[in-house]
């Protein structure tokens, strides 16, 4: 028997087993599918399509390592196959060997200058190694190839935002679902575009369209409830921080939210125990120490409360409101240095923080230094100019230290801001009242 037909006999000996392999592959069972090739390719090494076949299905399980070298097989066979480059480069990508993916795109499209595909995954690859402008001439030739192709103006819109060209992102996306009103990750994209522009209504439509592609989109619900609570609508916002836990056990930021609105409600029990399971699953989120340590001090726990709050800092050190909460609790328990040196971390991080200013000047002031009080009390009044307790403690103040004429001004305007601030009596009291 001559090589030939030997090569046909094996052909012929491992077919039924190659085929057995596509009905199963057909039919999702891929395990079964695998055992078929193996079997084909035991009695037919030489047979590409069941080496590519096999790699295929090898691929589909997850398993990138053990497709690959059945693809390099395929390809050793079949060197001028255009399919096959594509599909190498697809396995290289997924174990982050990037340079050869691109070359094998390179090469795929170089055989089959129309595998639309290819230019599009290429696009990736480059858009992942930070070649921006390589990865949108990629997409662009997609697009000229197939101009209805969804995926290549979703991923040139991924790239634009990512240059921070914010306009054309959003058109790419909006011609992404005018081709495929399906495209959940497109919707989302654009949920998130108008949301950061502030059109609440536009966020909430794409975020509910991107739901209702894939009901198990938590990230999607996790926005979509942002969306709904600063729109007002609590338990709407209650309701999709719940289905995004349901459909991530372990989506920390939806809990850390969920928490928020929570104690909005006044239900500050549930509240802490959303912060601290979010804290379970991610310790080192910043945010919910910050929520969480803020909740317990309420509570009455101040020392645990402390504790989470600087755990919160030591996190995340430019942690504003961590540094400004920090502060608060300090001065509730009668540690003023401690207070003021946070209050004025905080001003360093955010020099606008009118809570901040005014903050000092009231420690300022217990610590009995009435002037730098009144100093700061004028920064608050920069940053805010109807902030009304500034107005009045500078009155009082300057009242005590005989400035009558800025007492009766400040006095003044303060009454026109807000009469009930002005018909406390300061002088009789002797202290200068905090919001």
């Amino acid at each position: 028997m001559n090589v030939h037909t030997k090569v046909s006999q094996d052909r012929e000996d491992s077919n039924p087993y190659f085929l057995e392999g596509n009905r199963y592959r057909v039919a999702g069972q891929l395990h079964e599918a695998v055992l078929s090739y193996q079997k084909a390719i035991k009695l037919d090494p030489l047979h590409s399509a069941a080496h590519f076949n096999l790699a295929g299905a090898l691929h589909l399980l997850g398993m990138s390592q053990e497709a690959l070298p059945h693809y390099r097989e395929a390809l050793r066979l079949k060197p001028n196959d255009a399919a096959v480059h594509f599909s190498v480069a697809n396995v290289l990508g997924d174990l982050g060997n990037l340079d050869e993916a691109i070359e094998e795109y390179r090469e795929a499209i170089r055989i089959d200058p129309s595998l639309v595909n290819a230019y599009v995954n290429l696009g990736n690859a480059l858009a992942s190694r930070g070649l921006l402008d390589a990865a949108i001439e990629m997409y662009q030739q997609a697009i000229q190839i197939d101009p209805e192709h969804a995926g290549a103006y979703f991923h040139l819109g991924n790239v634009f935002h990512t240059k921070d060209w914010v306009p054309e992102a959003i058109a790419c996306w909006e011609h992404t679902i005018s081709v495929n009103p399906d495209h959940g990750r497109a919707h989302f994209n654009l949920g998130s575009s108008f949301y950061n522009q502030g059109d609440l209504e536009k966020a909430t439509y794409h975020y509910r369209e991107a739901v209702r592609v894939n009901p198990e989109y938590a990230d999607a619900h996790h926005y979509l409830a942002d969306v709904l609570s600063d729109q007002g609508l609590v338990e709407e916002a209650i309701a999709e921080y719940k289905k995004a836990i349901r459909a991530d056990g372990h989506h920390a930021p939806a809990r850390n939210n969920l928490g928020l609105v929570l104690r909005l409600k006044g239900q500050l029990d549930a509240a802490i125990a959303q912060w601290e399971e979010a804290i379970r699953l991610q310790p080192s989120y910043a945010e919910a120490h910050h929520n969480l340590g803020a909740a317990l001090f309420i509570t009455g726990n101040a020392h645990m409360g402390i504790y989470e709050l600087r755990e919160a800092i030591r996190l995340q050190p430019d942690h504003v409101w961590a540094h400004f909460n920090l502060g608060v609790a300090y001065n509730m328990l009668g540690d003023i240095e401690s207070a003021i040196a946070n209050w004025q971390e905080a001003l360093q991080l955010d020099p606008t923080l009118v809570g901040a200013h005014f903050n000092l000047g009231n420690a300022f002031y217990k610590r009995g230094q009435p002037e730098a009080a009144m100093a700061k009390w004028r920064e608050t009044l920069e940053q805010d100019p109807d902030h009304p307790w500034a107005n009045f403690n500078i009155g009082g103040t300057s009242r005590r230290l005989h400035q009558a004429d800025v007492s009766a001004g400040l006095f003044e305007r303060t009454t026109r801001i807000r009469s009930e601030v002005a018909s406390r009596v300061f002088a009789n009291t002797g202290s200068v009242p905090e919001a």
